[in-house]
């Protein structure tokens, strides 16, 4: 028993042993465990502090793009916004979001389509993907964009995951960059600044969203800024501001305006109902008006004006902003500077059309002066003649006179109505004109010139041609400029002299005018400078022989060189014819007239026969050299300006030929060296047109007298030598 019971100890103290041995390794293993956690979990917590988690990542990812996340379970309604979303929207992370919330943060004129599409997209579970403006508590306004993508979650709910995206500043530089390219168009397309100022405030406003422009300009002599201009939409009522506009001036420093003007750079009010240098800030208030800018215009380092914008939102500065509407400001000034320099350029331009002009008249004054004073005379001698005809109770023949007097005062004021026109400093008016006629009137112009240059004229005018719609008097600057080159042109051409003008419609609907003349032309060189501006090939001139506009009027008449209207008057008894002025007696006495113009020799036909004198008439003086001459008393009116032969190469002629017949010259224009050339080869008068008729019937019997003298000595030295 008791060997037993020893046993048994033994084999306890032995189990005992081994349990306490387990319990030791037991805790040597719970040790080491410890150890290892301990360790592993520092490990863990320094790989932590080295890199953040990838919630960290996203989150700071989101912010530096602007880019917020979110959910939302339609049917619940739940809305899940990530920390950026929350910031966005300027809502504190711990608010509790629903659709009404988000839509109340949505700018009002935004709600109501941002509603629509939302609504349609969880209906027919469609992408999101819109737009919109966020009105923020402060009054400032953001841009956002929304995409979103629907899914089905387990419980067969419709849900949305998506993405809400800050592009404020993306759309205010698009916005800056349509409106600077836009008024940039304006002003090239402009052609005055008066005319361009509305659209800019109106394209500023409506690209950058700002509700009222208006422009200050500088009244340099009160040396103060007016408003001129005033623009806004027509949602925005001002009529207080409106009308305070028209009576508020600004200084240098005062107001908004004034603040521009003095620093010559832009500046900005978040609100200018609360800016202590705003003197309209009641009057804003009460219209609903906060933020405004404004910038110069300027033009070098002058300020020429201000504009200045406003806006019922409380903006917050952008630099950007300001920095766009200097550039602006400058771009307007250099318009303003640009459009200066074209008025002066245009200035010029018709001060030298205007000298050009003056200048052809000049060198045409023999011509005018003959064309005017062609009907003058012819109309002086027909009333002469008239009174000649009613002392002879010869009422038809008076009657005719006066029909004649009428048409002669028609052609003079015809005539002198092209020659004012020519002459004319007008704006440009361009009418629906027939070239056909226009280029008759200038031909019958310069008719005289192209004579007395023994020019060959034709003409192959169509009247089947459309109407020019252009300035009558332009065309007919033009016309007179070609025909004076092409007569210039031919000034040292020995053979034929020929001038061709012809007119016909063309293919474009247009009419073509040819002028050619018979003279040396252009050679190549001048003919690729042919429509350089101020060319010529003149060794006189400037080269603008086409001018630009029409002129000025001409200055004050002064005597043409010849009038007689100092002399005494004589009177010679002359008796009228009786009768109806036919049937007259075999003439005691003749009077030859040479003039080209009809109704001059007519005239003067009409006066001889009204005084009782026989006249013979001729239209050129080779026609009275082929004439026989009765052997009676004669004298010559002889025309000094014809066709082929002048009236001065016909009294060296007739010198040489001993034609002994007296002349008296008449002229629509006469020079001095002209007078003293006739006077010297013997003519007993030299008369200007118009002329009295009794200057003439006196000169006329002077010459008469001189024949019948002639006659008589001549006549006494036959009968001396034939005694002899």
């Amino acid at each position: 028993m008791l060997e037993q019971l020893a046993r048994q100890n033994v084999q306890l103290e032995g189990e005992i042993a081994v349990r306490r041995q387990a319990e030791q390794a037991l805790h040597r293993a719970h040790d080491d465990l410890e150890r290892l956690v301990a360790e592993r979990t520092s490990a863990i917590g320094a790989s932590e502090r080295v890199s953040p988690p990838l919630e960290t990542y996203l989150a700071e990812a989101q912010r530096l793009s602007l880019t917020g996340s979110f959910g939302w379970n339609v049917s619940s309604g739940e809305i899940y916004w990530s920390q950026e979303t929350f910031r966005i929207f300027e809502y504190d992370p711990a608010t509790k979001l629903t659709l009404e919330l988000v839509l109340q943060r949505t700018h009002p004129e935004d709600r109501a389509l941002a509603r629509q599409v939302i609504d349609r997209a969880s209906q027919e579970r469609k992408e999101l993907d819109f737009e919109r403006r966020l009105l923020m508590p402060d009054g400032s306004v953001k841009y956002v964009r929304v995409v979103g993508h629907p899914s089905t979650n387990e419980s067969g709910n419709v849900e949305f995951v998506g993405a809400v995206t800050d592009i404020t500043e993306r759309k205010r530089a698009e916005q800056r960059l349509r409106a600077q390219y836009t008024v940039t168009q304006l002003l090239a397309e402009a052609t005055t600044i008066e005319e361009v100022t509305p659209k800019i405030l109106q394209t500023v406003c409506e690209f950058l969203l700002w509700d009222l422009g208006a422009l200050w300009s500088l009244d340099r002599q009160a040396s103060v800024l007016r408003c001129v201009e005033v623009w806004h939409k027509e949602s925005v009522k001002v009529p207080q501001f409106e009308a305070v506009r028209c009576e508020i001036t600004f200084m240098p420093g005062i107001g908004l305006p004034g603040r521009v003007w003095s620093r010559h750079e832009p500046a900005y009010i978040s609100d200018v109902v609360h800016d202590t240098n705003f003197p309209r800030a009641s009057i804003a208030a009460r219209e609903g008006l906060h933020a405004a800018f404004a910038f110069p215009i300027l033009l070098g380092g002058d300020v020429l004006g201000v504009m200045e914008f406003f806006s019922r939102e409380i903006r917050q500065p952008e630099q950007e902003l300001l920095n766009m509407m200097a550039t602006l400001g400058s771009q307007i000034g250099q318009f303003i500077e640009r459009k200066r320099a074209e008025d002066g350029l245009r200035h010029a331009q018709m001060e030298l059309a205007h000298v050009t002009r003056v200048a052809t008249l000049g060198e045409m004054t023999a011509s005018i002066a003959h064309e005017i004073n062609q009907p003058l005379g012819a109309l002086v001698n027909n009333a002469g003649a008239c009174l000649g005809w009613l002392d002879a109770a010869n009422l038809e023949e008076a009657r005719n006179s006066v029909a004649l007097v009428m048409d002669d005062a028609q052609r003079a004021s015809e005539i002198i109505t092209r020659i004012r026109a020519l002459a004319k400093k007008l704006h440009r008016r361009k009418i629906g004109s027939t070239s056909t006629k226009s280029i008759r009137e200038v031909i019958a112009l310069a008719q005289s010139e192209v004579q007395r240059n023994h020019i060959a004229l034709e003409t192959q005018l169509s009247d089947d041609v459309p109407l020019v719609f252009a300035d009558r008097i332009q065309l007919q600057q033009v016309m007179l400029n070609l025909m004076m080159n092409a007569i210039e042109a031919m000034t040292q051409v020995t053979g034929p002299r020929e001038l061709l003008i012809s007119s016909g419609a063309d293919d474009s609907k247009g009419v073509v005018v040819v002028v050619r003349d018979s003279g040396a032309g252009l050679d190549s060189k001048s003919l690729e400078r042919l429509f350089e501006p101020f060319y010529t090939t003149k060794p006189q001139g400037h080269g603008n022989g086409t001018g630009d506009l029409p002129l000025d009027h001409a200055g004050p008449r002064r005597p043409a060189l010849g009038d007689q209207q100092s002399r005494s008057r004589r009177v010679v008894s002359f008796h009228p014819a009786n009768g109806r002025g036919t049937g007259m007696s075999e003439p005691d006495a003749m009077v030859f007239v040479v003039d080209d113009d009809a109704q001059t020799r007519d005239a003067l036909k009409n006066l001889m026969r009204s005084v009782g004198l026989h006249a013979e008439v001729f239209a050129s003086a080779q026609d009275f050299l082929r004439s026989k001459r009765p052997d009676v008393p004669a004298c010559l009116v002889l025309d000094v300006r014809l066709r082929g032969l002048s009236g001065l190469d016909l009294q060296k002629r007739m010198a040489e030929a001993k034609i002994e017949v007296p002349i008296i010259f008449i002229t629509g224009y006469g020079d001095i060296p002209m007078t003293v050339q006739a006077m010297k080869a013997g003519a007993v008068e030299f008369l200007t047109k118009p002329f009295r008729n009794q200057e003439l019937l006196d000169a006329i019997q002077q010459a008469l007298e001189r024949d019948r003298t002639h006659s008589r000595t001549a006549g006494q030295k036959r009968r001396t030598l034939r005694s002899v």
